[in-house]
């Protein structure tokens, strides 16, 4: 089972790769912005260049290697469908890159940490498409949730950021506790957090109405949290 286990990591090897170059751009820019004494935008203009060109090489890692597994430890799985959504996120995380520089040129935001947090946040959200355990999952939302936390308030100048950025957190700390009651119900209901083992129960008939109506709550409580971690609409007000 170890030697199993040890062998698997290579279907997570986007992840491994993301996470590793990400420890890497934060150590170097470090040790960069200390020494360079040129003014905006180059600091700023170079970790894009960096953050495209690594997510465009985690995009062909997607592309050209085929890596696909039912499940791994009972926690994260790969297949197909896992495999497109990672692409989605990825390719369009790159195109987000593009987009944005312009935005923090013209806002003089010349911090090389934006782009550390955004491909964090990126990391996270293609680790919650391979999650299959309710636990691993709300974990990796709320690393994906803080470094939203700090995008929404990066712009120290502004006080908007700043109030928007407290909002966020105060709300979504709230929301949390959502989350974790739907999970509660969850397991209290079915005796599990795994998804594949929910889904197989599910399957069944369930003649109890008291039971499914807990059941649609914690459904409710779960998918209404996850909109609103990610600032999807309507939840983004």
């Amino acid at each position: 089972m170890p030697f199993t286990e040890t062998i698997s990591l290579s279907f997570f090897l986007t992840e491994i790769f993301l996470t590793s170059c990400i420890i890497f751009l934060l150590l170097s820019n470090g040790a960069t912005i200390v020494k360079l004494k040129n003014n905006f935008p180059f600091v700023l203009k170079e970790v894009a260049q960096q953050s495209f060109f690594l997510l465009c090489i985690c995009v062909f890692f997607l592309c050209f290697l085929n890596l696909e597994i039912n499940s791994f430890s009972s926690v994260f799985s790969v297949d197909s469908s896992t495999n497109n959504l990672k692409f989605f996120i990825l390719g369009l995380s790159a195109l987000l890159v593009l987009l944005v520089l312009p935005s923090l040129k013209i806002q003089k935001l010349n911090f090389f940490e934006f782009f550390i947090f955004f491909l964090l946040s990126t990391l996270a959200l293609v680790s919650v498409v391979s999650t299959e355990n309710l636990v691993f999952f709300y974990l990796v939302l709320e690393m994906q949730t803080l470094c939203f936390y700090v995008l929404a308030t990066f712009n120290r100048k502004s006080a908007f950021s700043t109030e928007a950025g407290l909002k966020y957190f105060l709300l979504s700390s709230f929301m949390s506790a959502f989350l974790l009651l739907g999970m509660a119900v969850f397991y209290s209901c079915l005796g599990t957090l795994n998804l594949p083992e929910m889904y197989s129960l599910l399957a069944f008939d369930l003649f109890n109405p008291a039971l499914r109506l807990a059941l649609n709550y914690a459904g409710i409580c779960v998918i209404m949290v996850l909109l609103f971690k990610i600032a999807c609409a309507p939840f983004h007000f």
